[in-house]
Parts: C-alpha cells; structure tokens; sequence
C-alpha cells in the first residue's frame, strides 16, 4: 500500500511538472509571436507610408534623451526645457521619423521613447537591474498645425497619439537612420532597426530560446525627378 501510494505520487508529480511546463512553453511562444507580429505591422506601417512621401518630407530627429512617455497621462513629457530640434544628417541615429505621404495634407511623426522611471517590467535583468519599458507613438498632424517639435510635444484634444506595440510587448530598441545613395540622387535609403521582448517570461538565462526579437528593414523612397 505504502509502496502504490509512492508511486501514484511520483506519477502525479511528474504529470504536474510536464503540464507546467507545456504551459510555460505556450506562454513564451505564444508572446514571442506577438512580439513578430508587433514588429511587422511598424516595418510594414512604415514601408507602406515613406515609399510613397517626398525624400524633402521624410526627416529624422534624435530626442531620446530628453523625452519619456507617460503611459497613465497618454502624453510625452519633456525632460529639458531647451530642447534642439534640427534632423540628423545621413548615417546619423535617431528614435523620430517625420513625414508626409504625396498627396496627403497631414504629417505622420512615428517615435521610440522610454517610460518614466516607475514604468518598468516585473522581472529583472540578468544583471538585477530594473527594464524600462519602451513604446512605439504615431501622431498625425494637420498640415498647418505641424512642426517637428510640436509633433508629440503640443498635442491638441483632436490629435490622438497611438501606442503601436501591445502592453505584453517591451521595445528595447528602435532607431532611423538614412543614406543618399549616389552624388545626384534625391531618394533616402533608411534603415530601421528594431529589438522587442515579451514581457512576460519564465525562462532562465541560459535557455535555448532568444527572448529578444531582432527585426531590421531598409525603406526607399521612391520620388521621380522629372
């Protein structure tokens, strides 16, 4: 009797561990599509949009240091009273894209910015250390009303702002940067690459499976000079 209750036991401790972990293992999948599927719909948002803007109106801004997103106000708050706002030059980072479709009467401005410093994931870094979140904004501006300052920083009750990546989802990463390609071409070659994580995960540093999703995508613009 002892010998049976032992066994049935281990049976249904072994039984428990292979659900959890079979559940474990759907969980972590099931975000890191997501995480694709996140990542896709910004590159195809953004190869959709600039193939068809003018290269004059597709310009990059490096703000990430002085700029951080409240996700409880929805607004971005800035971090310097005396903010620069010239665009990067070629082979130059930034975390803004600025531009305007042909044809179109509005501005898209897409940006990175971190959260503030309470904003963070539950589960620490290797190192102990907390991770801020990062989030991916769209605002679309009226012609009139633009300035590239004034895109995510003067915000008017009918300009809505838009989180691109989902609350299970952290961007660690996302930057621009552009090349001319050749001495008279006018059309931009930009690069954007991006590093997103799930937020929710439960394996160990060490597995098997890369918890981080690596995307990169290079966008032309394609002006006709005539």
């Amino acid at each position: 009797m002892i010998i049976t209750t032992f066994i049935v036991g281990f049976i249904m401790v072994i039984v428990a561990l292979v659900l959890t972990t079979l559940i474990k293992v759907s969980v972590v999948t099931t975000n890191k599509t997501a995480a694709r599927n996140d990542s896709e719909f910004v590159l195809e948002l953004l190869r959709r949009n600039i193939k068809s803007s003018n290269p004059e109106h597709v310009s990059i801004y490096n703000s990430q240091g002085e700029r951080k997103y409240n996700r409880r106000t929805g607004r971005v708050h800035s971090q310097s009273s005396s903010e620069e706002w010239e665009s990067v030059g070629p082979n130059q980072s930034g975390n803004e894209i600025h531009f305007r479709p042909q044809g179109s009467q509005n501005w898209v401005c897409i940006a990175y910015y971190k959260g503030l410093s309470w904003d963070v994931e539950k589960k620490k870094d290797d190192e102990g250390q907390d991770v801020l979140m990062g989030y991916i904004l769209k605002v679309t501006k009226n012609r009139e009303d633009y300035t590239a300052k004034g895109c995510f920083g003067d915000l008017g009750n009918n300009d809505a702002l838009m989180v691109l990546n989902s609350k299970a989802i952290n961007i660690k990463d996302f930057s621009f940067q552009y090349r001319i390609h050749g001495e008279d071409a006018i059309n931009k070659i930009i690069q954007v690459d991006m590093v997103a994580q799930p937020v929710h995960w439960y394996f160990a540093k060490g597995a098997p499976i890369n918890r981080e999703i690596y995307r990169q995508a290079i966008i032309t613009t394609e002006s006709i000079e005539w």
